[in-house]
């Protein structure tokens, strides 16, 4: 290597180190502010955390990445459970040849008005069944996964609207199954009679097998007019193994019915009832007025032909 060469080469060099320098400081000037800062988790425990300061000036707020982390995960299995769900119940619908009722819309949590304390709980106790839903659904997964004790009992508990007709059970069902699409998370609502007639009708061409595996796992079963059946052999069977079955994979069902316990139990024998009782919160719907006749009720001939 010549002199001139050696004189090029360190030449190059010493400008790709001045290029470098400027670069590291360009890129220095572009990157905020930053600090360490320890702070207590109420979960967690002591913490260190690098915060940046804002354009604001202001530092951004530091949060515990172990807290972040676990919201992460539960958030992907809430959107993986409702990928999960709204297949689920479309397949259902398809294979039962069953459709939401034709009053369904409307009927939200927003337009159901109590009229006495007795109202005023229930509907509390639906908004807060309703609400919690789809993190009820994530901690069952957690739960599952873990195979925490008890897990299917805490996360099967339902509830039971039982009353007279025409006092708000069908609408606060309706809610919740409206709240449940609003959080991605869809459940499927069916009446009892419809259900047994696909279940144990031997002609109709509907895969039993796979309808139960279904039923027993759709993530919220709302069985309507609980009681409105024969209550012979094959309807109680069906009726036994879709609430055998969801308990045993911690689904919640919502029951509706007009009879009261006592007729209630007659029909459905002890066995099926204690399924019941252990998978459900009872709300009874005694005192109200009956909404359905209210609702319609007009003296003007010309709303009425």
């Amino acid at each position: 290597m010549t002199a001139t060469e050696a004189r090029q080469i360190a030449a190059r060099s010493a400008q790709t180190q001045q290029l470098d320098a400027v670069l590291a400081s360009a890129a220095a000037s572009m990157l905020p502010a930053s600090r360490d800062v320890e702070f207590d988790c109420p979960v967690h425990g002591k913490m260190t955390y690098t915060t940046y300061q804002l354009k604001d000036g202001t530092w951004k707020v530091p949060y515990c990445p172990k807290c972040r982390k676990l919201e992460l995960e539960k958030q992907a299995r809430i959107e993986e459970a409702s990928t999960r769900e709204r297949e689920r119940c479309a397949e259902l619908r398809k294979m039962l040849g069953l459709g939401r009722p034709s009053d369904f819309e409307g009927k939200t949590l927003e337009t159901y008005h109590p009229e006495n304390p007795e109202e005023e709980k229930n509907l509390m106790v639906a908004t807060r069944f309703a609400k919690r839903f789809s993190i009820r659904e994530a901690e069952r997964d957690t739960a599952h996964d873990a195979q925490q004790e008890g897990w299917r009992e805490i996360n099967a508990k339902g509830l039971i609207f039982i009353g007279n007709p025409g006092t708000g059970k069908s609408h606060l069902a309706y809610a919740i199954l409206h709240e449940l699409d609003a959080q991605g998370i869809p459940g499927f609502y069916v009446t009892v009679p419809s259900l047994l007639e696909v279940m144990t009708n031997r002609y109709a061409q509907v895969d039993r097998i796979a309808a139960m595996a279904k039923l027993c796992m759709v993530s919220c079963l709302v069985l309507d007019e609980v009681g409105v059946q024969k209550g012979n052999h094959d309807e109680l069977k069906v009726l036994y193994q879709i609430i055998d079955g969801r308990i045993k994979n911690g689904r919640p069902t919502i029951f509706i019915t007009n009879l009261d316990k006592a007729e209630l139990e007659e029909l459905l024998t002890e066995r099926i009832m204690s399924r019941v009782r252990n998978a459900g919160y009872a709300l009874t719907f005694k005192t109200g007025r009956d909404r359905r006749v209210s609702a319609n009720r007009t003296n003007d001939p010309t709303k009425l032909f």
